[in-house]
Order: structure tokens, then sequence, then C-alpha cells
């Protein structure tokens, strides 16, 4: 996937809508409010589309309405969200969110440094508010070092990045 603006593609692209495990994006019961006035968004650290393209690109059964509701109030949590400015919750979360989907649906592993530290926020985040399926795909995505041309999962991150 290309790292420039141009030509970049949403994470709606990797959403299959027609999955019966598809969630509606709801704000509703949003534990934080941006601001208009000072361009800032309640900015998701796990977001709605790359939650949606894991799981739309996962086997398994449905989710029943309960557990969509779950989930939905889980993703907008107050611990699942942060204030950020409208350019870097709108273009670049969902720059990085897109590669990291398109890396979860073609088997690939993640590259770059930007892209990798959105992986580790979705991933800490999927684990603070208790979304254990996503915790697990998330932590098991590689991310591969340009450096040394070798990959180390997403969950073991903190290990290899100096500080």
């Amino acid at each position: 996937m290309s790292k420039s603006k141009e030509g970049t593609k949403k994470t709606s692209s990797f959403i299959n809508q027609d999955s019966s495990r598809y969630i509606n994006r709801s704000n509703k019961g949003m534990g934080k409010k941006g601001s208009v006035d000072s361009k800032t968004d309640a900015a998701h650290k796990l977001s709605w589309g790359l939650v949606n393209a894991m799981n739309t690109h996962t086997a398994g059964r449905p989710y029943s309405q309960a557990s969509k509701v779950d989930i939905a109030k889980k993703l907008n949590s107050g611990a699942n969200l942060r204030i950020k400015s409208q350019k870097g919750n709108r273009e670049l979360d969902e720059r990085r969110d897109t590669r990291i989907a398109c890396a979860y649906v073609n088997k690939t592993p993640l590259e770059g440094k930007s892209t990798a530290d959105r992986a580790v926020i979705a991933y800490k985040a999927a684990k603070d508010i208790g979304l254990d399926g996503i915790t697990s795909k998330l932590g098991n995505m590689k991310i591969k070092d340009s450096d040394t041309g070798k990959s180390h999962m997403v969950k073991n991150h903190e290990k290899y990045v100096s500080s």
C-alpha cells in the first residue's frame, strides 16, 4: 500500500458490509467529545473501520444484536477515545488504519514506524476495553523491521523499539 496521500484507500474499502459480522457505526454513548472551535475530535484508539475490516474478514459465527451493541459500547467508551486534531484523526489515523486493515486482509506484515505505532495503540485499546478477539488478531500481526528485514509481532513490539 502506498504511504503517500495520493490514491490512498480508505478503511471502508476493506469492509464487507454484507457480512453477518459487520457492525453499524454509531456515535451513541461516546465517552468524550471534540470541539468544532478548536478543530478537535474524540478519536477512537481502536477504530470502527479497523474492527469491521478485521471482523468481516474473519470466519466465525454471526454476531447477535446484543453482541453488536456490547462491542459498540466498548468502542465508544471513554477508555477507547482520546482528543486529537481533526487532521490527526480523520487523515493520519485513517491512513494508518487502512494500512493495518490491508495487511490483515492480505496476510502481510505491517511496514513503517507510524503504522506500527498505530497498530500498538489499537492493540492496547482492544485489550483495555475487553475485545479479546480483536486483541488476539492485532497482537499476532507481524511488523517488518526495515533495518533487519526480520519480523516480530505487534504484541511484542515494545521489546524491539529502542527508547
